[in-house]
């Protein structure tokens, strides 16, 4: 009888030991399928954060683009602007030309008007000097 349990025993540490193999293995099994799924995993984050950078730079240059457009176009604005300013001044001091050449042309015929009469009024003096001496 103790040869039988002996025996029992015997097995059952056997398939003890068996199941333990087993079940290490398995565990092997499912360590191997989860760093290859972390791997895997891994490789995919890596594809989405260089895509995402991508995108980034790509959508950084857009926005430099647009950014210089605009700058150019603000240039554009002021460089009319100034332009438009700088005619309109031009045009002021062609006006403020014209108008003091008419002054001084108002004032030359007030001169020679005034000379005019000095000039008769001189005469006007001497003739009558000349016919009182």
């Amino acid at each position: 009888a103790n040869e039988k349990k002996d025996d029992i025993i015997e097995k059952a540490k056997e398939k003890a030991i068996d199941i333990k193999d087993q079940a290490l293995e398995k565990s092997k099994e499912y360590a191997d399928i989860a760093n290859d799924k972390k791997n895997e995993l891994l490789k995919q984050a890596e594809q989405k954060a260089v895509e995402l950078k991508d995108q980034v730079v790509e959508k950084s240059k857009e926005y430099a683009e647009n950014l210089a457009e605009k700058s150019k176009e603000i240039g554009e604005d002021i460089k009319e602007k100034a332009s438009e300013l700088k005619d309109k001044a031009l045009e002021s001091l062609e006006v403020k030309k014209d108008q003091a050449a008419e002054k001084l042309s108002e004032i030359g015929s007030d001169i020679k008007s005034k000379a005019l009469e000095m000039k008769n009024r001189a005469l006007e003096k001497a003739e009558e000097l000349t016919h009182t001496a």
